[in-house]
């Protein structure tokens, strides 16, 4: 006797694509997350096809990617788990996560030091205005002595 099995209807990455509204380049950005996690997908004919399974994956990461807080790479991770494809988050995205506290604190230094360098050109400016209102001061005071010579005493 002989038993027809309904294979798993596979998609090309065009298909997948269109399928979850977004570019081929974003699809493989997704992949390549993916595969750092040790989520790899099946290949014919060397060309990438997606299962169902494969397509609820990506559908998954979207929607936790879109209610944002965190970034792309811990997305994968939480969907990886979810899926019990990955027990324990990788070490890229701890590499990731210490990137982004290294770039805050980097940022935090850099506006410090802006608001030193702020702080340095008020104090300078307020300096130049001082010394540019004694310079118009003593200038308007010669103006005013020389007005008051003798009309005989104008070609001094």
């Amino acid at each position: 006797m002989l038993h027809l099995v309904k294979s798993q209807q596979t998609y090309s990455s065009s298909e997948v694509a269109e399928l979850l509204g977004i570019a081929p380049s974003t699809l493989r950005k997704y992949n390549l997350c993916f595969s750092k996690v040790g989520i790899s997908f099946t290949k014919e004919k060397g060309r990438l096809v997606y299962k169902e399974h494969d397509i609820k994956l990506f559908q998954e990461l979207i929607r936790l990617h879109e209610k944002g807080g965190t970034t792309l790479q811990n997305c994968v991770a939480k969907v990886a788990q979810q899926s019990q494809l990955v027990s324990v988050v990788s070490e890229p995205v701890v590499e990731v996560s210490q990137q982004d506290t290294n770039e805050a604190k980097l940022l935090e230094q850099m506006e410090q030091r802006l608001q030193q360098m702020q702080q340095y050109i008020d104090t300078k400016l307020a300096d130049r205005d001082k010394q540019l209102m004694g310079v118009i001061k003593e200038l308007q005071e010669i103006k005013a002595a020389q007005r008051k010579k003798k009309w005989w005493q104008f070609w001094r």
